[in-house]
């Protein structure tokens, strides 16, 4: 007779309770350590609440509990379901599972509209001033210097997109409505990322369904440019797998080219698509001296480069140059390596810290458990930490910001549970699910 104690469903003996406290106690320990340098007197930058960025709070949204209910009780009737649905299901829950993540912040006024206007250092408000779009981005090398936190590090298109979805509507409620839809079509990119990687139906699903429990992409991907970046640079990775699995060579081709170029309009970090590439055509030459990602990775160069220069000739507006005044403003005094060392080695470990604590410690914990044999999946899971590691040297994430910034690396982290037993695989996403929860419920973490 099996007398093992079950949680939801799951033996209590499969939870990776042992590891997530290990995990716990490293985090209390490191961020008293931190509190211990910052009370001395050494300037490091790292946040107080170590190793969140960001974190307005604790605070208790009281009204955003039944939401959560709501939220956990979804989480935990999928799981065990989410296989025999339809893929259009499981999207629309996924979509469902972070309108009520988000609504556990109190209501949809704080959950969704505030992050992109309580503060006057967003898009949203460079947005608000422009009279003519086009105008303004032939002006962009110009001002740029003079524009918000967020807008001057950018390229012009971060402040664009939000101008032409005022342009829609002003009301608030449909511009955050728009800005979550689109965002949402990340769950669709994921979702063909894993077909065309030759995972199981069902392993796609439950791997879509864990992608929305996550607490960085339930807490950040409906409430900020980010989401859009996520979900262009996942349309690329998804067009990437398929064209080393040989899958619909053309369109794969197609979601790379319009996935780089987006991503690339609206971030200086489009550059990572780039750099996983590279470390990609590198592993299939010499693991099989396979070279058939060449034509298409020129592709997508070519493509990247004409739409560059034509912006150039059109409007004006050099990338190149706005790359070099957001790389002087982020490090006015130069390499952060050289001219604040210590600075660079304690935001270097901030941002590993934060990016592994918005997976959740459970997917942390459960990490050895999980499989990802020697396919594209596990050559695509080192060229995006390989690429995010150079990123990291390199000394981008000056203040860390990981989880939201980097958004964009979790699709590629959440590939090595593809052939994990699912046993396994609910017991994390479980966790996982109440990690996100708890998150939500005391506190906010955008800026």
């Amino acid at each position: 007779m099996n007398d093992q104690r079950k949680v939801l469903g799951v033996p209590l003996t499969l939870l990776p309770l042992k590891g997530m406290a290990w995990l716990t106690a490293a985090w209390l320990v490191v961020a008293f350590c931190n509190m211990v340098v910052r009370n001395s007197g050494i300037e490091t930058h790292l946040p107080y609440y170590f190793p969140i960025s960001v974190f307005i709070g604790p605070e208790f949204h009281g009204t955003g509990i039944p939401y959560l209910v709501g939220f956990l009780a979804l989480a935990v009737w999928s799981l065990d379901r989410v296989g025999r649905w339809r893929p259009t299901t499981v999207l629309l829950v996924g979509l469902l599972l972070i309108v009520l993540g988000n609504l556990g912040q109190g209501s949809w006024r704080e959950g969704f509209i505030d992050p992109f206007v309580e503060t006057t250092i967003q898009y949203y408000h460079d947005a608000v001033d422009i009279r003519d779009g086009r105008e303004w981005l032939k002006s962009f090398n110009q001002h740029q210097v003079s524009l918000q936190t967020h807008g001057r590090t950018h390229p012009p298109f971060a402040v664009l997109v939000h101008y032409w979805h005022l342009g829609v509507s002003s009301n608030l409620y449909v511009f955050s409505l728009l800005f979550l839809v689109w965002s949402a079509s990340a769950f669709v990119w994921f979702w063909w990322l894993l077909k065309c990687l030759g995972v199981a139906r069902e392993r796609c699903h439950q791997l879509t369904l864990l992608f929305c429990l996550v607490p960085a992409v339930n807490i950040y991907v409906g409430i900020s440019l980010d989401g859009v970046i996520l979900s262009f640079m996942t349309m690329y990775l998804a067009g990437l797998a398929g064209v080393i699995n040989g899958r619909h060579l053309g369109w794969s081709t197609l979601w790379m080219v319009v996935g780089c170029i987006g991503a690339n309009l609206l971030t200086f970090l489009g550059l990572f698509l780039i750099a996983v590439t590279g470390i990609v055509v590198a592993i299939q030459v010499w693991r099989s001296h396979d070279s058939r990602l060449g034509m298409p990775f020129l592709w997508v160069l070519g493509s990247m480069f004409l739409v560059l220069a034509l912006l150039d000739v059109r409007f004006g507006y050099n990338h190149l140059e706005a790359f070099l005044t957001a790389s002087a403003i982020e490090n006015p005094r130069g390499l952060l390596l050289i001219h604040e060392p210590w600075v660079y080695l304690a935001s270097r470990f901030e941002g590993l810290f934060e990016m592994g604590l918005f997976l959740s410690f459970a997917l942390l914990a459960s990490w050895k458990q999980a499989s990802t044999p020697n396919t594209p999946a596990r050559s695509l899971i080192i060229a995006g930490t390989g690429a995010f590691a150079l990123f990291l040297l390199a000394g981008v994430y000056r203040t860390g910001e990981t989880a939201r910034a980097a958004l964009f690396i979790y699709p590629y982290l959440l590939l090595r549970w593809t052939e994990t037993d699912e046993t396994h695989l609910k017991a994390a996403a479980l966790l996982c699910g109440l990690q996100t929860a708890c998150m939500q419920l005391l506190g906010n973490y955008f800026w």
